[in-house]
């Protein structure tokens, strides 16, 4: 198979084709797909990381990725889609954009405040001609969408609650209990308990386990960690404990989750 498919449906008879077009057209798709493949895969695991810290709406989580990644200078693997260096840098920051817009509105985020925030910046882009400026926009941007979900979800709480919810996310990892928040917020543990019923629907102990599970839904796509793994990366008392409180938010154990989006792939 080529892709001499896609271009005879496609391409207009009224054009004519180029060299450059006919060359792209020609190659077989299996050499094009083998040429890929491994780029692609490190590529891909770079970006569900940052994605899935904005579609968690988790800005403190995002920022420690960043951190380590330009302290390993590892931040991520870029594509070659231009020769000249200034579309290069618009064309990466334009496909990030989209990324990043996709990902927001996959947390949550109403399509029209994601798409207004992806219109801005490329409308940024497309007059901006300093490539150290377009480059540079790439960590805001991600913070900026990790963000915006963040304020959506929690648009609703007072200040109290969206101090304790704050310190959930950045401690996602650790055990997070009633005492912490009290600490947090300089409050009764009965009060913040009354606070979450009234703002957020639930109690502060489930949803610092609902958030866990969430992230845990995003880790469990990666096969790096064992379930059991994950459950002790995330602090639960155990993997017996992790699989039954994810059956119970999710209706299926997280081996069968993992296997569920292995068929998807």
């Amino acid at each position: 198979m080529a892709f001499q498919m896609f271009h005879s449906f496609y391409y207009p008879e009224y054009m004519e084709e180029t060299d450059q077009e006919r060359q792209i057209f020609a190659r077989p798709f299996a050499e094009v797909l083998e040429e890929g493949k491994g780029a692609r895969s490190r590529r891909r695991e770079g970006e569900k990381h940052f994605l899935s810290y904005i579609t968690l709406g988790n800005p403190a989580l995002l920022k420690q990725l960043f951190e380590h990644a330009f302290q390993k200078n590892t931040l991520f693997e870029l594509g070659q889609l231009s020769e000249n260096a200034l579309r290069q840098a618009r064309y990466m920051m334009i496909c990030h954009v989209t990324l990043c817009s996709r990902a927001a509105i996959e947390g949550g985020l109403p399509e029209t405040l994601a798409y207004y925030m992806s219109d801005s910046y490329i409308r940024y882009l497309d007059g901006q001609t300093d490539i150290r400026r377009i480059n540079g926009l790439l960590y805001p941007v991600c913070l900026s969408y990790a963000e915006a979900v963040h304020e959506w979800r929690l648009s609703a709480c007072g200040e109290h609650v969206r101090r304790c919810c704050e310190y959930i996310f950045s401690n996602i990892l650790a055990p997070v209990t009633l005492t912490d928040l009290s600490d947090v917020c300089g409050l009764t543990p009965n009060y913040i308990t009354e606070l979450f019923t009234r703002e957020l629907k639930m109690s502060p102990m489930r949803y610092i386990r609902s958030q866990k599970l969430e992230y845990a839904r995003i880790l469990l796509a990666d096969h790096s960690r064992s379930v059991a793994q994950i459950a002790e990366h995330l602090s639960f008392p155990g993997h017996s404990n992790f699989t039954e409180q994810f059956r119970r938010q999710y209706g299926v154990t997280p081996s069968q989750y993992r296997k569920g989006k292995q068929g998807m792939v």
